[in-house]
């Protein structure tokens, strides 16, 4: 099988391996760094390296240590028309966790070390539901969903290395999604290394994805690693970077070898099978203040028939992603427009072996749900994706409209392999209007209002949620 990688990225990689550039706080919880980030890009310019993990660095010669314990209490309640099954392939809402609560546990010395314990607290019930509150069942008295812990992580800084070990959600690239690892991910388990030095950032990520339990007593006792490297280079207004996924399935009773854990450049020349891995790049660019262009694309395999060398006749696998962001603020409001356009091979993140194929299961007390471990919309899908965000004081306004269409068959059971019937585009097209309206009552209390239209061949589902949110 061929796997094409440029001799520059097998060297760079041997040295370090790859994580998540700054960008990837954008749409992400830390308020702190969300703030760093905005106000890079609107000064004309692209986020610094050191926005992850820590917040700002403390005063000279303090090393203060500050933490705390947070909750956030969620009540709400929703309807549903026209309720049918509706196919997605998100696969898993976290919507459907139907939050009722968030825990946090947290400490940090600025610039040394932090922790972080977070808990999505939510009912254990599958399924929509019209309220947050745990209602009794027949087999529950309290229905909680037992799988909560999302994150749970120690962070070191050694300077210029950072070190993670622990869960935690991860996402690489520039945009809102991302080919290869997405913070639609609920977590993954992992040891995460980070260097820089000058424009140059190389990450690396040793994970083991839950991958294995099946459900329904066939759980596979054979382990999967994930491996993800990542070499950027930034300047001032303009960023590049290339990215590696490799996952490797092996046996309860067979070795374990150390090039399981090292880059792909090594593993693929020792040609220990089965190695499912990907190259892709990605680049960002600020023209003016407050106006990003980014774009991502890469090769799951490659025939190299195609470029005239001999080959096995593997499919050539391709995705790409490109969008666009423009941030403005006014007195006391700002504005954030957003879009993007992208499209999936009908066989990227698909392998021979079914265990080394890039897919994601979330193990839930009652069942266990599939999703892609890259590109949230899957394999064998075209999609436009436009959303806005405007606020003005303590009044929010959102809308985002997803519009995707997907090959019929292509999933992953589509057997490896080239399937002329999968070319071209799908003929499945599906739709998604969500609408935003939050007010902030107080520093400690808001409300929000979210009508979502959901539309599949022709059906059309629809929804309102009314959420109340408070931190005590």
């Amino acid at each position: 099988m061929s796997r094409f990688f440029p001799l520059p990225f097998v060297i760079c990689v041997l040295v370090g391996g790859a994580g998540l550039s700054a960008q990837a706080l954008e749409g992400r919880t830390n308020p702190h760094q969300l703030a760093v980030v905005r106000a890079a890009v609107l000064d004309g310019r692209l986020p610094p390296y050191d926005t992850w993990p820590q917040p700002a660095a403390a005063p000279e010669g303090e090393e203060k240590v500050t933490g705390g314990s947070d909750f956030e209490g969620i009540l709400g309640v929703g309807a549903r028309w026209n309720n049918q099954a509706f196919w997605d392939q998100y696969l898993f809402e976290p919507g459907d966790k139907n939050a009722f609560g968030r825990w946090t546990v947290h400490a940090e010395a600025k610039e040394h070390w932090g922790f972080v314990l977070h808990a999505d607290l939510y009912d254990r019930t599958p399924g929509w539901h019209a309220t947050t509150l745990l209602w009794p069942t027949a087999t529950s008295a309290v229905p909680l969903e037992s799988h909560f812990l999302t994150q749970s992580y120690l962070w070191y800084n050694f300077k210029p290395l950072q070190i993670e070990i622990g869960r935690d959600r991860v996402h690489m690239g520039p945009l809102d999604h991302s080919l290869i690892l997405s913070d639609a991910v609920p977590f993954l388990d992992m040891i995460r290394g980070t260097i820089g030095g000058g424009p140059w950032t190389l990450d690396w990520i040793v994970a083991t994805p839950e991958t294995r339990a099946q459900g329904g007593g066939t759980d596979v006792q054979d382990f999967v690693l994930l491996n993800t490297h990542r070499l950027e280079y930034r300047a001032d207004t303009w960023m590049w970077s290339m990215s590696e996924n490799y996952i490797v399935h092996r046996l309860s009773n067979g070795p374990l070898y150390m090039a399981d854990l090292i880059p792909v450049g090594i593993t693929h020349q020792l040609d220990m099978n089965p190695n499912n891995n990907c190259l892709l790049f990605d680049g960002q660019w600020v023209p003016a203040p407050g106006y990003r262009v980014m774009g991502q694309f890469g090769f799951d395999d490659i025939d190299g028939r195609a470029l005239g060398l001999p080959d096995n006749p593997v499919p050539t696998i391709w995705a790409f992603l490109l969008g666009t962001e423009w941030q403005g603020d006014y007195a006391d409001g700002a504005t954030r427009l957003y879009g993007e356009v992208g499209m999936t091979h009908y066989l990227w993140g698909n392998f021979g072996d079914p265990l080394a194929q890039a897919r994601y299961l979330i193990v839930l007390d009652q069942r266990t749900e599939s999703m892609p471990l890259t590109s949230p919309y899957g394999p064998g899908t075209a999609w436009v994706n436009l959303s806005t965000r405007w606020t003005l004081g303590i009044l929010t306004l959102g809308g985002k409209i997803e519009v995707f269409v997907t090959k019929e068959g292509a999933d992953f059971s589509t057997p490896y392999g080239y399937d002329w019937g999968l070319e071209g585009f799908g003929s499945s097209p599906s739709e998604r209007l969500s609408l935003l309206a939050q007010w902030q009552l107080s520093p400690d209390l808001s409300t929000r209002f979210e009508p979502i239209q959901y539309l599949h061949a022709g059906q059309a589902t629809l929804e309102a949620k009314v959420t109340l949110d408070w931190t005590p």
